[in-house]
């Protein structure tokens, strides 16, 4: 069964644009080192919230977990505090 990865963050809302940027950046990032193309969700009652949505083949994940941490280390600004969750779909 595909493992997909959620990760989210919260940012102050002067800092939205900021993040915003960074996230985009992330992204291309870590599809050019893995092949995974993200998305980027924002909350809709809150867009200072973020959710980047990666659903990597089973045989993707490892490389997607390194090339994150990879993009996140050459960012050259600091970002939110990240949490990711794994999961997997059990129907549908």
């Amino acid at each position: 069964m595909a493992t997909e990865l959620f990760v989210w963050y919260h940012c102050e809302a002067a800092d939205s644009a900021r993040v915003l940027a960074l996230a985009r950046q992330l992204l291309e990032e870590v599809a050019l080192r893995c092949g995974v193309r993200g998305r980027l969700l924002a909350r809709q009652d809150q867009r200072n919230t973020w959710m980047e949505h990666y659903a990597p083949d089973s045989d993707q994940v490892a490389g997607l977990t390194l090339a994150l941490e990879q993009a996140l280390a050459g960012l050259n600004q600091p970002f939110p505090q990240r949490h990711t969750e794994a999961f997997t779909c059990v129907a549908g």
